[in-house]
């Protein structure tokens, strides 16, 4: 990463002087945690697409694990059938993933979701069961591509839109000719219904889960129309409104502890990409230079800082992919790899980041590449980044203190990054960083 870059990214925090025996508690706090994985070391820059399953198919990556070495999307199956879900690694390539025995009746599979640690991949799809719809569908290594029967919840349809980051809670919805529910499921508890926005009818729809589950994110409509929703079992289904002077909202991604949630709000016409916290309430990402105003925020890092998604630009209609932080505002990330980080990215077009790493250092999505011909195909890509460093105040509320020490412990705890010294690891130096940021 270029001085340019660096500048950008650097973090700003406010001091606050809270007291040593904050440091004495953090110091032993954190300790007791040492066995925590952490993230992955500083990454190497690098991109790539990740191919095609036949000659001039097209593919797309939807979502990575948290390590960023497995990722899961779609591509053109061969003939006699149609796209199939797929699951990409550096060693392995694109490899197909199937119902078994496969049929010419399956047709449509496309992934959507993966755990943490890439062992468990869901998405949607059809066949002959349902002709004009789709199942949720889950898949191991163990247990290949399964559907869900969700005729045991009383629908007739569904799909898997995200799974919490341990693999156990599947997200989307249920449908029937009344409209569409949105659903938790686990193999232990079946479908849960996860109910309705106040005022609310048909059209719900869970997206993404928090680590464990507690914590869903999707859109739900309410009595003015759809709006993206966050919800636990404590409270429900509880709405989190829209940008102002906006009409509809929808939300995509949360952060690992379920603290942010990322989405898009939209006035009559257009849409921009919004970051949500309890304390800062919804804020709109703007969109990259010029250009119409379009932007979506559809993934966010485990700590909720970086955020994925595409937004318009000035050069030409198409769209563009984007990462945004707080420091540094939304980033064209064509420019920043090409650029910034000198990565020949020749014949590609990144219209859409569509997933990223648990500490944001790969990013993945769906771009236009040429081909040997000249001609234009869609195709998934992976690129690795530097890391964003992490700031002591974390919260973003303008003040160092001690929920940002809480974040810090949580985020710590659950292998999310807190890299506030910019080193490429979360762990104890990043505590010292805190401490002296908090003040004698």
């Amino acid at each position: 990463m270029n001085a340019t870059t660096c500048n950008r990214i650097e973090a700003v925090s406010t001091g606050h002087a809270i007291g040593r025996t904050v440091f004495a508690v953090m110091s032993l706090s954190m300790l007791s945690l040492g066995s925590v994985p952490r993230v992955a070391a500083q990454a190497t820059p690098s991109f790539q697409g990740v191919g095609s399953l036949v000659p001039a198919g097209s593919s797309s990556a939807s979502a990575v694990s948290a390590d960023g070495l497995v990722v899961t999307g779609q591509a053109t199956a061969p003939s006699p059938f149609l796209g199939a879900a797929v699951m990409w690694t550096q060693a392995g390539g694109l490899v197909p993933l199937l119902l078994e025995p496969a049929t010419v009746s399956d047709f449509g599979f496309s992934s959507t979701g993966i755990s943490a640690d890439g062992s468990v991949i869901v998405g949607i799809g059809g066949n002959q069961q349902v002709p004009f719809g789709s199942l949720p569908w889950r898949w191991t290594a163990a247990t290949g591509l399964e559907t869900l029967d969700v005729s045991a919840a009383g629908f007739d349809m569904g799909s898997a839109f995200g799974i919490s980051d341990d693999g156990v809670f599947i997200v989307g919805s249920l449908n029937d000719a009344s409209g569409d529910v949105a659903f938790r499921w686990s193999s232990d508890g079946g479908f849960e219904v996860l109910g309705d926005l106040p005022g609310g009818f048909n059209g719900r729809q869970a997206h993404a889960a928090s680590i464990n589950g507690s914590v869903i994110v999707g859109t739900g409509n309410g009595a003015s129309g759809p709006q993206a929703f966050r919800w636990t079992s404590a409270d429900g289904l509880v709405g989190l409104g829209t940008l102002p002077g906006h009409r509809f909202s929808g939300a995509n991604d949360v952060s690992i502890d379920g603290r942010v949630v990322v989405g898009t709000s939209s006035p009559n016409a257009g849409l921009e990409a919004f970051r949500w916290t309890a304390a800062g309430g919804m804020v709109g990402l703007g969109d990259l230079p010029g250009g119409t105003f379009v932007s979506a925020a559809l993934a966010v890092s485990a700590n909720g800082r970086v955020v994925a998604g595409g937004s318009s630009i000035a050069t030409t209609a198409a769209d563009r992919a984007m990462i945004w932080t707080p420091e540094t505002g939304m980033i064209d990330l064509q420019v920043l790899l090409s650029d910034e980080l000198g990565l020949d990215l020749s014949g590609w077009n990144l219209f859409l980041a569509t997933g990223v790493s648990a500490d944001a250092t790969t990013i993945v999505g769906v771009g236009t590449a040429t081909n040997d011909q000249g001609g234009q195909f869609t195709q998934g890509w992976v690129a690795t980044i530097p890391p964003f460093p992490v700031p002591a105040d974390i919260d973003d509320d303008g003040n160092v203190n001690l929920a940002d020490v809480a974040i810090m412990q949580n985020l710590f705890s659950l292998g999310a990054s807190a890299d506030l010294d910019a080193d490429g690891d979360t762990d104890l130096a990043d505590h010292a960083v805190m401490a002296a940021e908090l003040g004698p």
